[in-house]
């Protein structure tokens, strides 16, 4: 044994007999050791870590919005296309996006925007008596989160329907005024509800943006009040939501029509025009109509197509009148644009113009039904829709011969879907329509 054996095993023996004795153990049995001992302190640390990291990631990575806005009324909002196009709710957050700002200066527009559908009782009268689908449940549900929307969220720029309006400006005491952000000179009208103060969607030009011109007629805008208990990051999107209301109220609105007719065929309509046309057809339905939004005033509108046929072209040219082709391509699309999509629901059509649009299902209807035992005249038949001839109703009289002989008056069909406003323009013309085929009367 040599020497440096000598000393190992010497201090081997020491290590038993006087001081601590030193174990070596494989790695396996000291992770083993390790678990028995630390098993809960690991298990609670890699959870708190395991969260730690989680909410760091979703908090970098969660989208942040410049302003929150809720709707709710009878419109349902919808996230997906119904005719192939852009979706629904990507139109309504297009449009409020263009009016609002960066306000966190993160160099993007982001809108936050929920939409809850609160159909009121008449509504769901309408629902039920037409079969049309109608999900109780989810309307209970959708209440219980307007509710909650209401009392504790970040959405304080409302579009409310005016019985949503009401309901929660008296329940919740939720709802401010709007006075002291409207522009000088504001025309339109203040909906007032104890305190609670809003204004009328179609009182603003935003009324005309995308998606908006589908909210019901009565669709009021409105700024809910911070709570007691706020933080200063509430009060700013309060105050971000205020910047965005003034946005909505400077646009000006359009001219408000208590009902817009059509005319298109041989006869070129123009308000500017020399021959008085134009201003005696508008005349003569303003004094057969009555104020159907309520403003006080009767007020009539009026678009016009030039949609000549083969005999009036041929004449055109025959006369040295020439037309360019491609503006009467673009006047047939407007055309095709308005009659299919716009909001003229009483129209007045040159025969061939009548027939080509009788043949499109379901965009002329059949005004069979609102004829009187007391008109006289022809009946105008193409396929399904029906109308009348211009020269045989009571506006003959005011118009004389300025228009076609084979001018027809016939009513725009109205959709199965058709929202509150559409079915209340739809409804004016009908009325309209009768009137003036009951017995000539005479204008002043």
């Amino acid at each position: 044994m040599d020497e440096k054996e000598k000393k190992e095993m010497n201090e081997g023996e020491g290590e038993k007999l006087g001081g601590e004795l030193k174990i070596r153990l494989p790695v396996s049995e000291k992770l083993s050791n390790f678990w028995y001992h630390y098993k809960w302190h690991t298990i609670v640390s890699a959870f708190v870590v395991i969260v730690f990291v989680v909410l760091t990631v979703q908090l970098c990575s969660r989208e942040k919005y410049d302003v929150f806005i809720l709707y709710a009324g009878d419109k349902a909002v919808l996230n997906v296309s119904e005719d192939g196009n852009v979706p629904e709710r990507t139109r309504f957050l297009n449009s409020f996006e263009s009016v609002s700002s960066d306000f966190d200066g993160n160099g993007e527009v982001n809108v936050a925007f929920k939409s809850i559908y609160r159909p009121d009782e008449e509504e769901i009268e309408r629902r039920k008596r037409e079969n049309l689908e109608l999900a109780e449940n989810q309307i209970f549900e959708d209440g219980r989160s307007l509710d909650a929307l209401m009392a504790q969220s970040d959405y304080y720029l409302l579009l409310l329907d005016l019985a949503v309006f009401r309901e929660y400006a008296v329940r919740s005491k939720m709802i401010g005024s709007v006075e002291p952000y409207l522009p000088s000179g504001f025309k339109g009208e203040l909906v007032r509800e104890g305190t609670s103060v809003g204004i009328y969607l179609r009182d603003t030009g935003f009324s005309e943006f995308e998606g908006m011109r589908d909210l019901p007629d009565d669709t009021v805008i409105c700024i809910k009040y911070a709570n007691a208990f706020a933080s200063e990051a509430d009060e700013k999107k309060r105050d971000d939501a205020i910047e965005v209301f003034k946005n909505i109220a400077s646009i000006p609105a359009k001219e408000r029509f208590d009902l817009q007719v059509l005319y298109a065929g041989d006869k070129r309509l123009d308000a500017d025009a020399q021959d008085t046309a134009f201003e005696d057809l508008r005349a003569a339905i303003a004094a057969l109509m009555t104020d159907v939004d309520g403003d006080g005033r009767v007020n009539v509108g009026l678009k016009s197509f030039f949609r000549p046929d083969e005999e009036e072209l041929g004449r055109l040219e025959e006369s040295g009148v020439l037309f360019a082709i491609p503006y009467l391509e673009e006047e047939g699309r407007l055309l095709s644009a308005e009659i299919e999509q716009g909001k003229c629901y009483l129209l007045f059509l040159d025969l061939a113009v009548f027939r080509e649009y009788a043949d499109k299902d379901g965009v002329l209807c059949s005004v069979g039904e609102y004829l009187t035992d007391a008109f006289s005249g022809e009946r105008v038949t193409s396929g399904d829709a029906v109308g009348v001839y211009l020269k045989d109703t009571a506006l003959s009289a005011a118009v004389g011969d300025a228009f076609p002989a084979d001018t027809v008056v016939c009513i725009r069909a109205k959709s199965a879907d058709a929202t509150d406003t559409e079915a209340k323009k739809y409804d004016a013309a009908v009325e309209l329509f009768k009137k003036i085929t009951a017995p000539v009367q005479n204008f002043i």
